[in-house]
């Protein structure tokens, strides 16, 4: 019916009935025809949810159309939605639906029909016991404003199922559902801290696993060194990759062992090609230069013309390097180029670190004949451990070690004859009196070619290929600086300090008690963080609880609302939180699911706990002391706000009441006979600061001006002299000097 109609019935009758219900309206109000607070309504924007398992936190979010506070909010959790299952069971043989096919769920002493909250439900199983409060093992839910949101942790195939968000008050109940569907990534598993691997065993495989090939090509390969030059990860990383190539490649290079050296972001920038790239000399000068302009990775064009050089090789044996570090930007893996790449028979070695293992890496890596793919990865925040180890494999690349010999007039050995330093073979060597010989930079490191331009003069001279040097302030520090690890490689003799109890094993760096163990890893293996060793390490006093995992944790970090403390969330588990865990002073007030908050935040008129019990329970609450007055509605807020004249505490307006019977704060000391507290010092001030003029009655008498006096004559002690001349009381000079400078003030 159109708004113009109201007048008519549904058969052109009298619409009289209407305009009395708008005249109800009218009078009554709209809430007192429709009631005194409104039951709340939930929707959500999407009602499916497609998740890639080891995919980052999601957050669910669900909106509050309408509905008055207080509102209880809550989410729980139904069954499983992961991809590919089907079945439309429990697992358990039961389809969890009703007689008239309906699915529901028992809760709270309602039923609650899926298929009205969201219709692609139908296939979803509910049972009783399938349907539970989400927990911190899952996510932790959050308000917003007229939002309540449940952020996912990382996510796993037991986030897969139902999300309901409940909301509820005094009028009513309402709920929306979010179906989240896991795809699973298969075999491939997310590196936890309880698998970290190895950075000596993986380089040691890596030098092992290139040997073999070589060997099997007869040594008479060539092999493609790239490096990449990324944008996600520090740039000290090109270094550490040209120091780790300069040591597998300086093993193996000669007149039939090719090696070529290229950088790579979105292109290829050649830094030695094949035809050059037969002797040490070359291969050293090839790390002289390693600009690149750094751009976002794709892999495509880099694969692309990878293929477009190799595929000029004559060898009947080709290998390609390939470090990933970082990331591979939006485009990703290159499978299809990669298989381009094999056809050719090019051997594909991948060395990845990443935050995370990228899809499709480890496909794009050759396959030894065991099955098992070229591909190794380290976590990116392992890499310095890289550093550290790459020195000790070079005594792994064997079986096709060419024979040192010299070129005559372009490169030889230790002590050949020389013309120039660029035919002295090795990192750190010149030609000196038509020899080469090592040039013992740190001796003297103002010698030339010793340190690169940008290096500071008596630094420590690193002995690396990019001719790095670093402060000697942080030789034996436990942070490696030099990228071939040579300031620190000496120092595991040098004991550590009394105050440190630990050293490292991927590193020389010594701890304390406080960095074990307390879940930020300072080696930079993340050994001081295994569960392995945490499990067995006593926690110290201020951190006594102990995470499955090992990490110890305080006791503030429990039960507060913060999940994820421990990696499992065993710190904000329901139960143990709500029936175990005892409020620390701290946070005193324990919410109803067991969440711990300061007694500050109770009765604020915010809400704090999910569930809203800081605010409901405000009838029967005490008050704190920062915010005494207690509104009849229960709510608590400070003196300051009480009989002000405004009202501006307490919504029901009861800050402003009764003030004649409430003694006034030391701030606002002086009662108007209205009962309005104002500061004293504005009493008998001339002006009308109650708003019955009270603070100007009963003052005392003012005294009379004294006759003016010559504008140079003093007045008497205590006494000041206006403008005008006259004197004046000091306690009266701005009630009765009627000049400028008692105006401003």
């Amino acid at each position: 019916m159109a708004w113009g109609d109201l007048s008519k019935g549904p058969a052109g009758g009298s619409g009289g009935h209407h305009m009395l219900l708008l005249l109800l309206l009218l009078l009554l109000g709209v809430t007192s025809v429709l009631g005194a607070m409104l039951p709340p309504r939930l929707s959500t924007t999407d009602t499916i949810v497609r998740l890639r398992e080891g995919q980052e936190g999601y957050v669910l979010e669900c909106n509050k159309d309408v509905g008055d506070d207080p509102i209880t909010y809550r989410w729980l959790k139904v069954g499983t939605g992961r991809e590919g299952d089907g079945t439309g069971r429990d697992g358990t043989g039961r389809d969890g639906t009703g007689r008239d096919g309906a699915v529901t769920c028992w809760k709270m002493e309602r039923y609650y029909d899926l298929r009205k909250l969201m219709p692609s439900a139908k296939s979803i199983p509910l049972t009783p016991q399938d349907h539970k409060i989400v927990t911190g093992v899952l996510g932790y839910a959050y308000r917003g404003f007229n939002k309540v949101f449940l952020a996912l942790h990382t996510i796993e195939l037991e986030h897969a199922g139902t999300y309901v968000c409940e909301a509820s008050n005094t009028e009513g109940v309402h709920s929306a559902a979010i179906k989240v569907i896991v795809e699973s990534r298969g075999r491939q598993t997310t590196v936890t801290q309880e698998l970290q691997p190895h950075t000596d065993e993986i380089l040691s495989e890596i030098a092992t696993s290139l040997s073999d090939v070589l060997a099997e090509g007869e040594c008479t390969c060539d092999t493609m060194f790239l490096l990449h030059v990324s944008t996600d990860a520090e740039e000290e990383t090109v270094a550490a990759q040209a120091n780790l190539v300069h040591i597998i490649a300086d093993q193996i290079v000669s007149e039939t062992n090719r090696v070529s050296v290229v950088t790579y972001s979105d292109y290829l920038d050649m830094k030695l090609s094949f035809g050059k790239g037969t002797n040490k000399c070359a291969l050293r000068d090839a790390f002289k230069d390693l600009t690149h302009q750094k751009w976002t990775t794709r892999l495509e064009p880099v694969m692309r013309e990878a293929f477009k050089k190799l595929r000029k090789s004559l060898s009947s044996c080709k290998v390609l390097f390939l470090p990933i570090f970082g990331s591979l930007g939006a485009e990703g893996a290159d499978v299809l180029g990669a298989q381009h790449l094999k056809k050719l028979g090019v051997k594909i070695f991948i060395l990845e670190v990443t935050p995370e293992p990228l899809e499709g890496v480890q496909e794009m890596a050759s396959k030894r004949g065991d099955g098992y793919p070229y591909h190794w990865r380290v976590p990116l925040f392992m890499w310095r451990t890289i550093v550290i180890n790459m020195n000790y494999i070079a005594k792994e690349v064997v079986g096709c070690m060419a024979e040192v010999k010299d070129f005559p007039k372009k490169c030889v050995a230790v002590d050949g004859a020389c013309t120039n330093d660029t035919m002295c073979q090795g990192v750190g060597y010149g030609c000196e009196e038509g020899q080469c010989v090592y040039r013992e930079c740190n001796i003297n490191p103002r010698k030339p070619g010793c340190c690169n331009d940008a290096s500071p003069v008596n630094g420590h001279w690193c002995g690396d290929v990019t001719s790095q040097c670093t402060s000697p302030n942080t030789i034996c520090d436990g942070i490696v600086q030099c990228m071939n690890g040579a300031d620190e490689r000496r120092c595991w003799s040098t004991p550590c300090p009394q105050d440190k109890i630990a050293r490292c094993q991927t590193s020389t760096l010594c701890l304390d008690l406080m960095d074990l163990c307390n879940g930020d890893p300072e080696c930079p293996g993340g050994e001081d963080e295994d569960p392995r060793f945490c499990k067995s390490f006593p926690c110290p006093r201020d951190r006594p609880f102990r995470c499955r995992n090992g990490k110890c944790i305080a006791k503030e970090s429990l039960c507060d609302g913060v999940f994820r403390d421990c990696d499992g969330g065993e710190d904000e588990a329901f139960e143990y939180c709500k029936s175990v865990h005892v409020c620390p002073a701290s946070r005193s007030f324990k919410c109803d699911y067991g969440i711990c908050i300061s007694e500050k935040m109770v009765c604020d008129g915010t809400f704090n706990c999910l569930d809203a019990t800081d605010e409901l329970v405000c009838d029967r609450q005490n008050c704190p002391a920062e915010r005494a007055f207690k509104c009849l509605s229960g709510l608590c807020i400070s003196m300051d706000q009480v009989c002000n004249g405004v009202r501006d505490g307490c919504d029901d307006g009861s800050d402003e009441q009764n003030c004649t019977n409430i003694s006034c704060p030391a701030n606002r000391n002086f009662k108007c006979t209205d009962g309005i507290c104002i500061d004293g010092r504005l009493r008998c001030n001339g002006r009308k600061d109650c708003d019955d003029n009270s603070d100007e009655q009963n003052c005392p008498t003012p005294e009379p001006p004294m006759a003016p006096l010559s504008p140079t004559s003093p007045c008497p002690h205590n006494m000041f002299k206006c403008n005008t001349g006259a004197c004046i009381s000091d306690s009266r000079w701005c009630s009765l000097c009627c000049d400028v400078h008692c105006a401003v003030v």
